[in-house]
């Protein structure tokens, strides 16, 4: 039997056990990160199916593998290898997949919108064993690589196409200005992305202590505490510390929170990006000019979903290991233990929370 925490209904989870799966590809699972999405996921803010196991940031190793998944991998995958699993598995049928690309208007996603209810039930990650699609895509990931920095692909490729997202030439990060906006676990490898591809400055924005005392570790330039500041005290500032005093070539929004937009915005030198990272969820409307946008011929672009080239991209960064990257994860919790964990997540007195089964066994 398999052990599993099941999502029942909006912030009912319980700790059930399954048959082992008979046949297809099964992932023994090593690590799952809960992601800041999660807590939506839980209050079914965004909306999912139930029972449903969540976690979808997927790190495990290969316990069976069948021909027709071998099939759709581009890495040579066997049993016992490591790897990253992407959660995403795309129609490709759709106008978005055949025009755009990441962009699926069927996406199946481990964790979010597939159900436990049928079998082989294990559908997500914050389970000992994780029962994959064939169409699903793995990735190898060094064995030498400690579990608390293999974990953290999926929220670095996040990081890695916020950053893409503001710079769609990636040679014009270098001498740019970047202010991140939030040091979640997204925020800082924002940060760490922009400062490894050659940003010039990067400011960075919370309004928690020891979140910004994460962001000095990972290439933030210079810091800002966002409840120090009043009114249109905090663009000022970020513009005085811009490269020329104009102001920020991007401005990337972590924070999940709509009030980001509306301080934000006017931190951009004129011809800036803004990016919007954070607001998964619906979580009410920002007051914005257009005015501004149009004369300060500014881009407002969204992001949400990543590529299969940002995992392969997180992967070549953290094997790197240019920043402290083993500090990430703060805490970690059991299958039994899912709620307390994403409580944790939701109080933001953690950088990183991982279910990791091995505990409570």
């Amino acid at each position: 039997m398999v052990k599993a925490a099941v999502l029942k209904a909006p912030e009912v989870i319980e700790t059930e056990e399954f048959p082992f799966p008979d046949h297809g590809t099964i992932i023994k699972t090593e690590a799952t990160g809960v992601c800041g999405t999660d807590p939506h996921v839980f209050d079914n803010s965004i909306e999912t199916p139930h029972p449903l196991i969540m976690g979808h940031e997927l790190l495990g190793r290969v316990h069976q593998l069948d021909e027709k998944s071998l099939s759709k991998q581009s890495d040579r995958i066997d049993v016992g290898d490591r790897v990253f699993i992407a959660p995403g598995i795309d129609c490709n049928g759709c106008f978005y997949c055949e025009n755009v690309g990441s962009l699926c208007s069927d996406r199946k996603f481990y964790g979010i919108n597939m159900t436990s209810e049928d079998p082989p039930h294990l559908r997500g990650g914050f389970s000992e064993f994780l029962a994959l699609n064939s169409d699903t895509t793995l990735l190898k990931v060094p064995g030498s690589m400690p579990v608390e920095v293999a974990v953290l692909i999926e929220p670095m490729a996040c990081g890695i196409r916020a950053v893409k997202q503001a710079f769609p030439d990636l040679e014009k990060v270098k001498n740019a200005t970047v202010v991140i906006v939030g040091v979640g676990p997204i925020g800082l490898f924002a940060t760490a992305v922009a400062k490894l591809y050659g940003a010039r400055k990067i400011i960075v924005i919370d309004r928690l202590p020891h979140r910004l005392e994460f962001a000095k570790q990972f290439g933030a330039d210079l810091t800002a505490d966002r409840s120090q500041y009043q009114g249109t005290e905090l663009s000022r500032h970020v513009k005085r510390e811009s490269n020329n005093g104009i102001g920020a070539d991007a401005v990337i929004a972590c924070t999940g929170e709509v009030e980001s937009v509306e301080y934000g915005l006017p931190m951009l030198r004129k011809g800036g990006r803004f990016v919007e990272k954070g607001v998964y969820a619906e979580a009410g409307t920002a007051q914005i000019s257009p005015s501004a946008i149009c004369t300060q011929n500014i881009e407002f672009v969204g992001t949400s979903y990543t590529f299969l080239q940002d995992f392969r991209d997180a992967i070549e960064l953290l094997k790197r290991m240019d920043f402290p990257y083993q500090k990430v994860v703060t805490d970690r919790f059991g299958i039994e233990e899912v709620r307390k964990a994403i409580m944790t997540v939701i109080a933001r007195e953690c950088m990183k929370v991982i279910i990791d089964p091995t505990i409570n066994k």
